[in-house]
């Protein structure tokens, strides 16, 4: 089988296997993650932890994800566990996008933010949800992560097909047009 290597101490098979429940991108996507360079302090820190643990990133990845889950259930601090999975990566790579002189990067993440807002209005009912759907934080931090991951990018669909027709719609209805010149708007846009 050929291998290719990932870092400088490790090689993975290079063919995919599928498990019964996962698609092909999803799982390279998130091997590619894993394996590519975090910046030395996160490369080290993950090449020790395999060495200590005996598990490669993926396995690491998985218990992590499952703790993780079983607490967005669970947990007592799960609103604010999950509104971290939303925030702390989306910030972090928006400030770096500030410092750019690219506006591409701007956009795409000015974006994120004005989805991920549109989206929070729902946290104001987030107590009734949780009674009749108890594993609301679990799929709403699936959702954040949905959003921001360039492989999804969900918030520009999302953008796109309800956040801006909505504005559009309101902009028209406070500046008095009449339904069906929204209508043809709104049409305009999507084209």
């Amino acid at each position: 089988m050929a291998t290719t290597t990932i870092s400088a101490s490790r090689t993975e098979p290079s063919s995919f296997k599928p498990g019964k429940f996962s698609t092909p991108t999803v799982q390279q996507a998130l091997t590619s993650f894993l394996y590519d360079s975090h910046g030395p302090t996160i490369d080290n820190f993950l090449i020790e932890t395999e060495k200590k643990t005996g598990m490669k990133r993926e396995q690491l990845f998985l218990i992590s994800a499952s703790i993780v889950s079983l607490y967005l259930v669970f947990g007592d601090l799960a609103h604010t566990v999950c509104n971290l999975i939303g925030v702390v990566y989306p910030s972090y790579v928006s400030v770096k996008a500030i410092r750019t002189d690219e506006k591409t990067d701007d956009t795409k993440w000015l974006i994120y933010w004005t989805v991920f807002g549109f989206f929070s209005l729902i946290d104001a009912f987030a107590k009734g949800i949780m009674h009749a759907f108890p594993i609301y934080f679990l799929f709403k931090a699936l959702f954040l992560m949905y959003l921001f991951m360039p492989q999804t990018e969900g918030a520009e669909i999302l953008y796109n097909n309800y956040v801006d027709p909505a504005v559009t719609l309101f902009d028209n209805w406070r500046n008095g047009k009449a339904k069906s010149e929204v209508k043809t708007e709104v049409a305009q846009k999507k084209k």
